[in-house]
């Protein structure tokens, strides 16, 4: 105890030496230094290869040092190992395998994970992403940019939920009778799955998911709702005639603008009503 007193009053008085004269003369004491803004962006620019000279504003170029070139071998690396990780999924995620993934659809999987996270359909990042989709999808058919995201807007999140998971499968086999999202499916078996993805108890069968409960007037026909004839659905898109739909044996599923005649003759549904009643 007696060690550490001793210690501490002869700290105190290198302290008193030091400091005392300064306050007996009235000097007042400096400021604490702290790195400024200007010093810590020197710092940057001089590890990224420039530098900003604060008397003439003018910039002045240096060779990339070692940790900018250290950063741009990480950032390089990043982007190699990003890109083999895709070409990994698109060669074998489950359907992948013998097919190439539509860029669109893999657009469309990144908005619906989004949108399926979150209650909102109004939320920024989430219209960002959905941009991208319907920007693509109005650009590969003809519509206009403005147009397709206007139906989309309008749109209930259920409804977009289920237009976003079928264009998920943009490119996957047709085969009758099956309903494997990313593998096989069937026109029926495609809109199955689309709107069980929204959440609604959707039937399997084509006829079914026509029925007269579900039917809406071509005019009041919004994204989502299904367009049928006969056996045959299809899903549609918001403007104009265009579908996208599962066609037949041979074929993988596609975007199609029926002709007016088929339209025009078509039965539009709705898929959301089903709660309101028992098939």
């Amino acid at each position: 105890m007696g060690r550490r007193t001793n210690l501490a009053t002869g700290l105190c008085l290198v302290v008193a030496s030091i400091v005392g004269p300064a306050l007996a003369s009235g000097a007042s004491a400096a400021p604490v230094s702290r790195p400024t803004a200007s010093l810590f962006q020197s710092h940057v620019n001089a590890n990224s290869g420039s530098s900003s000279d604060s008397n003439s504003g003018s910039k002045k170029k240096w060779p990339c040092g070692p940790k900018c070139k250290a950063a741009k071998a990480l950032a390089a690396a990043i982007a190699a190992k990003q890109a083999a990780h895709v070409q990994y999924l698109l060669t074998y995620m489950p359907g992948g395998l013998g097919r190439k993934r539509d860029d669109l659809s893999l657009k469309a999987r990144t908005a619906l994970n989004y949108l399926m996270r979150t209650d909102n359909a109004f939320d920024p990042q989430y219209l960002a992403l959905r941009k991208v989709v319907t920007d693509e999808l109005a650009d590969r058919t003809g519509y206009g940019q403005a147009q397709m995201n206007r139906a989309w807007k309008t749109a209930p999140r259920a409804h977009q939920i289920a237009a976003l998971a079928e264009l998920t499968q943009l490119g996957v086999k047709y085969v009758v009778g099956m309903e494997d999202p990313n593998l096989q499916l069937d026109c029926s078996g495609l809109q199955w799955f689309a709107w069980r993805v929204a959440g609604v108890d959707m039937p399997r069968q084509a006829v079914s998911q026509m029925d007269h409960h579900m039917r809406v007037d071509r005019k009041d026909a919004i994204v989502g709702d299904i367009v049928g004839q006969g056996t045959h659905v299809h899903l549609y898109l918001g403007v104009g005639n265009l579908t996208i739909h599962a066609p037949y044996a041979g074929l993988n599923v596609e975007l199609r603008d029926l002709p007016e005649s088929q339209a025009s003759t078509s039965i539009f549904a709705d898929p959301s009503k089903i709660a309101g009643y028992r098939l």
